[in-house]
């Protein structure tokens, strides 16, 4: 069977999906990939993997959608392939009408969040915007066989926006996490004492972690860094690591001189060893309100035997159980974001307590090769006997 995977970059292939593309080259499938040429496609090649080229902008603009349409078209017509999957809101609409015009018999779509076009729209810009993507979505999703969702809230949200119908509907919590690899037994004490000289930690401090990867005020920037700004009158000895990269094309983009002249706070671009930043820290934070699927970074958390904080929002809220593997603030709530990790800095048991309580809930729900089975037979509905249970 030949089956076509169309998401606008090939880094997010690359470290959320290469379990799901290995897995589907070892049952002997043949898979493409149609995504923009990046760092990742040797290791995706790698794979098995048959890479077509396609360009892909981020933003909408008339001309360069209209040319991914049409080179969505020829390519899907001289793959002609069984199954396509759709990955993010341009492929999920171009793609999934690019797909139906090459005559594609079986089109499925995954929404890893629903996004910024779904977000809260204030300018006329905006709201243009947000109305051209829902209006693209519901064309496409006329088309679509299967949607697959990683939180309720969005599936509720395209429901109620009448994008697909609930027969169209999957939901299976997150993309999953290989615990083989986001391990603890898996980074040295050496590597850990290594990472946290770079934090400028010792031993006896505290060290306390948000990686967002993009630097964006939704993804609760702001009340991470006014929290480190409230940390230099705390007794304790803390150090605050902010591991994410400027977005400057982003209206939500945070100014980085926002964050870099905090004395407890030190900020790193995004890094190739996050397994090992994860491992050296001691409280890993996620303040977001973006409309997440389910956040990477918390599933590695989880898997890597951190607490975590995190806010009681659309995606994020999926990963904790308040009290029991970490703790649930509200969207914008410093305060309480504060008072929760300052709980967990205070108490070293109760960090190993949720640390612990956290790895089961990884292995219990979160495990990539289960999720993938599901994915296959629930969103493909194609055989995943391979996959262990």
């Amino acid at each position: 069977m030949k089956i076509a995977v169309i998401n606008n970059n090939d880094s997010g292939l690359f470290h959320f999906r290469r379990e799901l593309l290995a897995e589907l080259v070892s049952q002997g499938h043949e898979v493409f990939v149609l995504c923009p040429a990046g760092s990742f496609i040797n290791e995706i090649e790698l794979l098995g993997v048959k890479h077509v080229p396609i360009p892909l902008h981020r933003f909408i603009n008339p001309i360069w959608d209209v040319r991914l349409f049409w080179n969505l078209v020829r390519h899907l017509k001289k793959i002609k392939p069984d199954i396509v999957e759709t990955i993010t809101i341009k492929p999920n609409t171009f793609g999934v009408l690019a797909a139906r015009m090459a005559g594609v018999s079986k089109i499925v779509s995954l929404v890893a969040g629903a996004g910024e076009g779904f977000a809260d729209a204030q300018t006329f810009k905006q709201k243009s915007v947000h109305c051209a993507a829902r209006f693209l979505y519901r064309q496409a999703g006329r088309f679509v066989d299967k949607m697959w969702f990683l939180n309720n809230d969005d599936k509720d949200l395209f429901i109620a926006k009448k994008i697909i119908s609930p027969h169209q509907a999957v939901v299976i919590v997150s993309e999953g996490v290989n615990l083989g690899f986001f391990s603890p037994s898996k980074v040295s004490d050496e590597t850990i004492r290594r990472i946290r000289k770079e934090f400028d930690a010792d031993d006896d401090t505290v060290v306390v972690g948000c990686c967002p990867g993009r630097n964006i005020w939704s993804k609760g920037i702001r009340e991470f860094v006014e929290m480190a700004k409230e940390a230099e009158r705390w007794p304790e000895k803390v150090r605050f690591v902010l591991v994410g990269s400027s977005d400057g094309n982003s209206r939500d983009a945070v100014p980085q001189d926002y964050y870099c002249n905090v004395p407890t706070l030190r900020h790193f671009d995004r890094r190739s060893d996050i397994r090992d930043v994860i491992a050296s820290l001691d409280v890993l934070t996620h303040p977001s309100y973006y409309r997440e699927g389910v956040p990477r970074i918390l599933l590695e958390g989880l898997a890597m035997q951190k607490p975590v904080v995190t806010t009681d929002s659309v995606g994020c809220r999926e990963t904790v159980e308040d009290g029991i593997n970490g703790f649930l603030v509200p969207i914008k709530g410093a305060q309480r974001l504060i008072e929760a990790v300052q709980r967990l800095i205070r108490d070293k048991q109760l960090r190993l307590r949720f640390g612990e309580a956290g790895l089961r809930k990884a292995q219990n729900e979160f495990d990539v090769h289960k999720i993938n089975k599901r994915v296959l037979a629930e969103v493909f509905q194609i055989s995943c006997n391979s996959i262990d249970d």
